[in-house]
């Protein structure tokens, strides 16, 4: 038996299968979690743009072709974004938990501890496609993880091309996933009844500047994907200090509604929405759902702080993934907020 030196300090590291079930767990078997990853990732793509002062069309397409028992179904979307090239998609979508989004560097973006369209991949083959200043790349996240490109580096596009990826001219990317038949893929109608009003899209389905599109490839049919926040009397607008962090505060608002919204559960009832520069991280009634006349309200809780947490959170995750202390910050979201809230609407 040959004889094999065992050190005495080594990084355990992860099998596929670990990282699989980690990403299995990202996307809780819900295909509309891969359409909020995806979507997120096309509106990133636009905000950068915008922040160059650059004019952008702002389209999304979802598309989604069902197929029978035990074929996987296909699900698409495409955007007129800026694209990507071979370096930017490897830096990008090469590394699970990598955290590339620029919202580590402060830009107002969604960045949750490097999650993203590569946890996707837990439905099933994905394919990653794009075009940036007439570069074509096609990189493809096969269940293995082995991640392959499929062209040659620096391939020029093509006009077929294009007309493959719905992509006449300028740049953009298109995101493929092949669902497993394992995995449930809602129908047309549930998707059109229910995905517009996801909390964590509602800010991206109300911009005007942005025109997102549901499409049925089985019956060619589409339609637009947009949320109207529902008006009622602002009852409640106050900016609060939040114990514990000097100096930090969150605002308030709360309007009152003339009737009862459906006791739904998350991702689509109303309530309360968690809002920091980047996103909206939860939609509650602050352990109040019991309450039916709490359904009667909605809101927002505004706090940049938020942002900071978050970063601080990765940052220490980064230097020092022993620390269990880490952990600790992230409790301002649910405990401290909560506190705020008032409770005068129960009377």
């Amino acid at each position: 038996m040959p004889k094999v030196e065992i050190p005495t300090e080594w990084d355990l590291g992860a099998t596929r299968r670990y990282k699989r079930q980690n990403m299995e767990k990202a996307m809780r078997g819900k295909i509309e979690r891969a359409l909020v990853e995806l979507v997120t990732n096309s509106d990133d793509s636009y905000r950068d743009l915008e922040d160059e002062g650059k004019q952008v069309s702002g389209k999304i397409r979802v598309e989604i072709e069902r197929r029978k028992k035990g074929q996987p179904s296909i699900v698409i979307v495409r955007d007129r974004a800026g694209g990507m090239n071979r370096l930017e998609m490897y830096n990008k979508l090469g590394e699970l938990g990598k955290r590339t989004s620029g919202f580590e560097t402060g830009k107002l973006r969604r960045g949750l501890h490097g999650r993203g369209a590569r946890d996707v991949a837990a439905f099933g083959i994905i394919h990653f496609e794009s075009i940036k200043y007439e570069e074509y790349n096609h990189l493809i996240i096969p269940p293995s993880l082995k991640c392959r490109f499929t062209e040659p580096r620096h391939k020029k596009v093509t006009e077929e091309i294009r007309k493959k990826l719905g992509i006449p001219r300028g740049n953009g990317t298109v995101v493929t996933v092949e669902v497993e038949s394992r995995f449930k893929v809602p129908q047309h109608e549930t998707l059109l009844k229910e995905f517009y009003r996801y909390y964590s899209l509602r800010d991206l389905f109300s911009n005007a500047n942005r025109e997102v599109v549901l499409v049925d490839l089985n019956k060619n049919r589409e339609d637009p994907l947009r949320y109207s926040y529902p008006t009622g009397e602002v009852v409640f607008n106050k900016d609060f200090s939040v114990p514990g962090y000097s100096g930090v505060t969150a605002h308030l608002v709360i309007r009152k509604h003339t009737s009862s919204f459906e006791q739904g559960t998350l991702p689509y009832r109303e309530g309360i929405l968690i809002k920091s520069a980047a996103a909206i991280h939860d939609c509650t009634y602050f352990w109040l759902e019991s309450e039916p006349f709490s359904w009667r309200f909605t809101g927002e809780l505004y706090c940049e702080f938020i942002d900071e947490l978050v970063r601080e959170y990765d940052d220490r995750e980064e230097a020092n993934p022993d620390n269990p202390n880490h952990l600790s910050s992230f409790n301002f979201i649910p405990h401290t907020v909560s506190g705020l809230f008032p409770t005068f609407f129960l009377c």
